[in-house]
């Protein structure tokens, strides 16, 4: 079963403007191979809604490990123009494991056990999830709206695919 089709890697981004979710901006994406070779220069993004934006990144070599930096705009203070990572996710998500704004919540979780289907090993980035609610002040236990967002990695664990499910 092939996965990956036409779109090897999805990248989202999270804007704010004074802490607020950021809709409607122009967001482009920079990305650069480890040796320094930057193989996209201001590529537009997609925006999804709440502040997300994505960019399929159709050329993503999975041997190869990469640099990503997007920018919201000139109308985002410099504070929260931009964002930036790597393709270890590793790395990254054992610093954080959820993050809240207002009625928005997302969830990281890591693998507590193999998933041989997905090549994800213990303590690796499984899956995150999206938590949307009413407002403000209701409770996290009754969302309005959930999705998730599964990860496929490579042998050399690089994050290669990623397919998003409604709960």
């Amino acid at each position: 079963m092939d996965y990956l089709g036409e779109i090897k890697m999805k990248l989202m981004s999270y804007f704010t403007s004074d802490s607020v979710p950021a809709t409607g901006l122009s967001s482009t994406i920079d990305i650069w191979e480890s040796d320094g070779t930057q193989v996209v220069t201001g590529a537009s993004m997609t925006e999804v809604d709440g502040g997300f934006y994505f960019y399929e990144f159709s050329s993503y070599d999975d041997t190869k490990d990469y640099s990503f930096r997007a920018d919201g705009g000139a109308t985002l203070g410099d504070d929260e123009r931009y964002v930036a990572t790597t393709n270890d996710l590793n790395q990254v998500t054992t610093l954080v494991k959820e993050l809240r704004f207002g009625n928005q919540k997302m969830v990281f979780t890591l693998a507590t056990e193999t998933n041989l289907t997905r090549n994800v090993d213990v303590g690796m980035l499984d899956y995150q999830t999206m938590y949307i609610k009413a407002d403000s002040a209701s409770d996290w236990s009754d969302p309005t709206s959930t999705k998730t967002l599964y990860f496929w990695y490579n042998s050399a664990k690089k994050l290669i695919y990623s397919k998003e499910s409604d709960e």
